[in-house]
């Protein structure tokens, strides 16, 4: 008996340790890069409230449109994180990794409905998280503020139980729990993100496919018109975007093929033909799942009607983004942000798939070779993604805002470091000091930029004039504006090691100035031998007329080694 348990299990334990090595993988990746610094659309609402804190925090602006956007639920999670967590955003990127896998829960438990779940509901599952949580849409995973993302696809799903369980009510007390479930649901999904709005409208087509009742499906069709209406009433007249010349018919085709194949490439043309052939298997797969049977009279499998209809509302979210990105170029589509709702489309048409190998045993007993076989094609499409050579632009996108944060932690404002923080630098600037004055974000005491210690600080500052760095450099200078300086070169150790701060100070023992190595030096690591990822500096100098001439860099490597001084030339008036 157990010989055979496992015969029959050991695909699964294969499948779920696989997708659970990938998942730990992405969450150790996340942890270590995650995004500290506000970025972009974050500054909107530090702006608003710096302007107007009292008309920030209300229902109003939670339903503010943001560009084409209206994102309440977001909007209330980062209010959360500034009142209780000085908005560090690492509790924002723990709430997305907690929605990946509560939305990967629901869609597995959508496909068991009523369904035993053993080993192959778990399998399921396993691959589902590793999937939400692929490095190939490391945007959403490691800025806090793209929480929308996921909260439009929890209502999403959520939505689709309640109307599964909705059909198959037959009081009218669990009829009412179930449709205002729904209406609520909806409603949620609807606010947390412009895609939203395609909702109901998926929402009536798992009603069609299931032959609800026409009274049920014209209140909820009245419901879900009303939804909308608000939703365009409350992003009527969006700013213009881009070029809208490239807003034509082939373009936006080519934005959406290559928009749900872009998990898969970062080449259009190979993104465009992934695309392409995923939606084709859609289709077919509607068509003889769906279309036909619902045509010849025949009863729809519901569980299939419900992926049927989160696929259609997937197709929408990717047809509206091709709508209203298009005029960005073409090559937009291929931002890892839309690998979220994409990855979910594509594991949702192969679970409709494999949904379709349960129906076909008696008592939905399961089909293994086929099961088994389209559950290693899900978790080998899941490794190919999350093993996409990404880490380059993650790891740059990280450096380019926590190299910015560094600038503005010390003091220099310049626009060259901000605009990798916000477009407009003047913007931010009041905002900036709002930050630094209610201790909040990278100046945060807990959760905020890592900082050097007082010791190092200390010991930095008291360093005798005679302790040379050995091997070191300062390759430039670079006067910003007045009393704003940067200064790049690199410093080793004896193993060629990086060390852990740069710090600048000026004569009197003020620090002027800090931050870590943060940039690539190839040039350096091959020639004195420098570790694997030798990383040099670029370190921000801010001073006063009260500044006591000439600055010294001071190279900080822990306890276990002292610090030394850079030999620099001095500093420009």
């Amino acid at each position: 008996m157990i010989r055979r348990h496992l015969k029959e299990t050991w695909p699964f334990l294969i499948i779920i340790f696989t997708a659970t090595m990938l998942s730990l993988r992405s969450i150790y990746l996340v942890c270590e890069n995650y995004i500290v610094p506000l970025f972009w659309d974050q500054w909107d609402f530090l702006i608003d409230l710096a302007r107007d804190s009292s008309g920030t925090i209300s229902i109003g602006y939670l339903f503010k449109a943001h560009n084409e956007h209206v994102i309440a639920t977001a909007k209330i999670l980062v209010i959360l994180d500034y009142f209780f967590f000085n908005l560090t955003n690492g509790p924002l990127v723990i709430v997305i990794v907690m929605c990946a896998v509560l939305t990967s829960l629901l869609i597995a438990f959508l496909l068991f409905h009523r369904t035993r779940k053993g080993a192959e509901f778990w399998a399921v599952s396993s691959v589902l998280i590793a999937s939400s949580l692929s490095m190939v849409q490391w945007q959403n995973l490691l800025w806090g503020f793209q929480t929308e993302f996921y909260l439009v696809l929890i209502g999403a799903v959520f939505s689709l139980i309640c109307a599964l369980r909705l059909s198959e009510s037959t009081k009218w007390q669990g009829q009412a729990r179930w449709f205002g479930a729904l209406v609520s649901a909806t409603a949620f999904s609807v606010f947390s993100m412009a895609s939203g709005f395609a909702l109901p409208i998926s929402i009536v087509i798992f009603f069609i496919l299931v032959r609800y009742s026409r009274r049920g499906l014209l209140l909820f069709s009245l419901i879900g018109v009303l939804l909308i209406a608000v939703d365009l009433m409350l992003t009527r007249d969006p700013p213009v975007v881009g070029d809208a010349a490239l807003r034509t018919p082939l373009n936006m085709a080519v934005y959406f093929f290559s928009m749900m194949g872009g998990p898969f490439s970062s080449n259009l043309n190979s993104s465009v033909t992934a695309g392409a052939v995923a939606f084709f298997i859609l289709v077919a797969a509607f068509t003889r799942y769906a279309a036909v049977p619902w045509l010849k009279g025949k009863p729809v499998d519901k569980v299939s009607a419900a992926l049927f209809a989160l696929c259609s509302f997937l197709c929408a979210s990717a047809a509206a983004a091709s709508y209203g990105r298009t005029p960005m170029g073409v090559e937009s589509a291929l931002s890892s942000r839309y690998s979220t709702p994409m990855l979910l489309l594509i594991m949702t048409i192969s679970l409709v798939l494999i949904r379709q190998a349960m129906l076909k045993c008696q008592k939905y007993e399961l089909q293994p070779t086929k099961f088994t076989l389209l559950l290693f094609l899900m978790v080998t499409c899941v490794g190919l993604t999350t093993f996409r050579n990404n880490a380059a632009a993650y790891s740059g996108f990280v450096k380019w805002s926590t190299r910015a944060a560094y600038f503005v932690a010390s003091g220099v404002d310049h626009e060259s470091q901000l605009k990798s923080l916000f477009p407009n630098a003047a913007a931010i600037r009041p905002a900036l000091e709002m930050l630094r004055n209610q201790k909040l974000n990278i100046f945060a005491t807990w959760g905020g930029l890592p900082m050097p210690s007082a010791n190092q600080v200390l010991e930095g500052a008291n360093i005798p004039s005679d302790q040379v760095c050995s091997r070191s450099a300062v390759d430039s200078i670079t006067q910003l504006s007045l009393h704003q300086w940067q200064a790049s070169g690199w410093a080793a150790d004896e193993e060629g090691r990086s060390p852990a701060w740069i710090l600048a100070f000026d004569q009197n023992g003020r620090l002027l100035g800090f931050t870590k190595p943060l940039e690539d030096r190839p040039d350096v690591t091959k020639a004195i031998g420098a570790e694997e990822g030798f990383q040099g500096f670029l370190i921000p100098v801010s001073g006063s007329d009260s500044m006591k001439k000439p600055v010294a860099l001071v190279v900080i490597y822990g306890d276990e080694k002292p610090p030394c001084r850079i030999r620099a030339p001095s500093f420009p008036e």
